[in-house]
């Protein structure tokens, strides 16, 4: 048999169970726009204030631009998957679900993710993708897109084409 002290105590644990329970699930935020997996020589921010180095680890706020310096490099880990390298020379934003190249060229693997394409915009083209690996290089106006594997959408002032696996695109 259970004695008095033995049911106090397994009613004040149930009490203290149930109120402990009664608390709402962790809430679920959404995924953090990049993380900087390598971050190689001069990888800054453009920042209004103060400058500070980028360093690995370290992680982006949903709306962020970068300056890659010369001789420098830089792989960014987008929130769906997304793999970004800059070379040196680069400056690229991040923000609203896409990437602008500003100047320079960068390589993304683009996961398979039926959910949302990877975006990219340069000198006034927008490339969309998704299971791909695609090359994008902006350089005195001028864009090339080089799709290595997969397919990329290809989509400028002129028009829209498809660029599949080993082709480029000039515009």
């Amino acid at each position: 048999p259970m004695s008095r002290f033995h049911a106090t105590v397994a009613i004040a644990l149930f009490a203290v169970l149930g109120v402990a329970c009664d608390d709402p699930p962790p809430e679920k935020l959404p995924p953090l726009s990049a993380r900087v997996e390598l971050a190689s020589g001069d990888v800054w921010p453009v920042a209004e204030k103060e400058r500070s180095r980028l360093i690995t680890g370290a992680m982006l706020p949903e709306k962020a631009e970068i300056t890659v310096g010369d001789g420098s490099r830089a792989l960014l880990r987008l929130g769906n998957g997304t793999g970004v390298f800059l070379r040196g020379g680069a400056v690229a934003s991040i923000g609203s679900g896409q990437i602008e190249l500003k100047k320079g060229e960068l390589w993304a693997d683009i996961p398979a993710d039926e959910r949302a394409l990877g975006r990219f915009v340069a000198g006034g083209v927008t490339v969309a993708a998704a299971d791909t690996g695609v090359d994008l290089k902006l350089v005195g106006g001028e864009v090339t897109v080089y799709v290595a594997r997969g397919l990329a959408v290809v989509e400028a002032p002129g028009g829209r084409t498809e660029v599949e696996d080993g082709e480029q695109a000039v515009v």
